[in-house]
């Protein structure tokens, strides 16, 4: 029957569409989600017993922002 798409065709078709989807969700996380807890972060920890207005120091652990974070597949 002329314009239907046999299995390998129809499956190849849903394999692309869902890739532009995860793409889109992962595109909409990194700039929606993502980003929003940076856009609320606190200059100075609040917490009555500890408070901390400093520069990391040599072997302490911290989080990078990196822009372009790959999807996984």
């Amino acid at each position: 029957m002329p314009g239907t798409l046999k299995g390998r065709e129809r499956l190849i078709k849903y394999w692309t569409a869902t890739l532009k989807v995860l793409d889109t969700f992962w595109e909409l996380l990194k700039t929606e989600y993502l980003t929003n807890p940076r856009e609320r972060t606190q200059k100075k920890h609040i917490n009555p017993k500890v408070t901390e207005n400093r520069s990391p120091r040599v072997g302490e652990i911290v989080l990078l922002d990196e822009h372009e974070t790959l999807r996984s597949l």
